[in-house]
């Protein structure tokens, strides 16, 4: 099956129809505007309409669109080789005219999409997925040695794992948040803030973060334990504060190095150690920690 610019664009036109009939919008798509769609499609590139579909708000609607680079990535059985190769370099390229756009602003630490404009709701999933199909989005992604992020839609952290280079990172107010998986290759990371990350349960994705030194978990009401934190054996800074669900931190007793430590405002902990902060001068914080956890065991 060759896949032609009038196939693509047949494709297109199918989807949005299908698209609009589950919406109960069909009605108002008519032939009029249907021709006038038609006239000023022909005059775009082929990148030029799949970035109308990124551009949208509508999530279903930028999902058609990394769609339909889906189906040119992998062609249907049965086209000859030259066709598969001529495909996928269409595809490529398509792809490499789209990354473009991806730009990280190094004074801001923000990574930022030029020339077109993206909604806040549909940023991540776009740059999730054009870091995982483009090399030069990885290549970006690499030399990132600091990023701060803020944004309430972002649910995960995936495309960090290109972020090899990475030492600083601060996530706040990303209230959907649900996981930080995207951490476990970050090898390099030394300081790391999460404030209000309402819906993060754990941390379990800061396991491979082993040169991780400062640590500011503040307000992240659904945090339940920090697990993850077993191999930050270098960890030297632990802030815990308003996390009121959390209701465990034994494996802190993995972490020797603490010099700092506060647990203050943490509801749900057992007494002793819900308003823990180090301030005896003549213990190091994981001595004192120790203390305070096992006389919360009664030992």
């Amino acid at each position: 099956m060759k896949i032609t610019k009038t196939k693509l664009k047949q494709i297109i036109k199918e989807e949005v129809v299908k698209l609009l009939i589950e919406q109960d919008e069909y009605d108002d798509y008519d032939e009029e505007e249907e021709e006038e769609e038609e006239e000023e499609e022909e005059e775009l590139t082929e990148a030029q309409k799949i970035i109308r579909f990124l551009s949208s708000p509508d999530p279903e609607y930028v999902n058609l669109g990394l769609g339909i680079l889906d189906a040119l990535e992998n062609p249907q059985p049965g086209v000859s080789q030259l066709e598969y190769q001529r495909l996928k370099l269409e595809y490529q390229q398509l792809i490499n005219t789209i990354a473009s756009h991806f730009t990280f602003d190094s004074k801001s630490s923000l990574i930022t999409i030029q020339g077109f404009e993206v909604s806040n709701v549909t940023f991540w999933m776009i740059l999730n997925y054009f870091a995982e199909k483009s090399s030069r989005v990885q290549y970006m992604l690499a030399k990132i040695e600091s990023l701060n992020i803020k944004d309430k839609f972002m649910t995960n952290v995936d495309f960090l794992k290109f972020c090899t280079n990475l030492t600083s990172l601060e996530l706040w107010g990303c209230e959907s948040l649900q996981n930080v998986d995207g951490l476990k290759g970050c090898t390099n990371l030394t300081t790391l803030n999460l404030w209000e990350c309402d819906s993060l349960q754990n941390v379990d994705g800061l396991e491979g973060c082993t040169n991780l030194t400062y640590l500011y978990l503040y307000w992240c009401e659904s945090l339940q334990n920090v697990d993850g934190l077993k191999e930050c054996t270098n960890l030297e800074t632990l802030k815990l504060n308003w996390c009121k669900s959390l209701q465990n931190v034994d494996v802190l007793k993995e972490c020797t190095n603490l010099t700092t430590l506060d647990l203050r405002r943490c509801a749900s902990l057992p007494l002793g150690l819900q308003d823990l902060f180090k301030s005896d001068e003549y213990d190091t914080a994981h001595e004192q920690f120790m203390k305070a956890l096992n006389a919360s065991k009664g030992n």
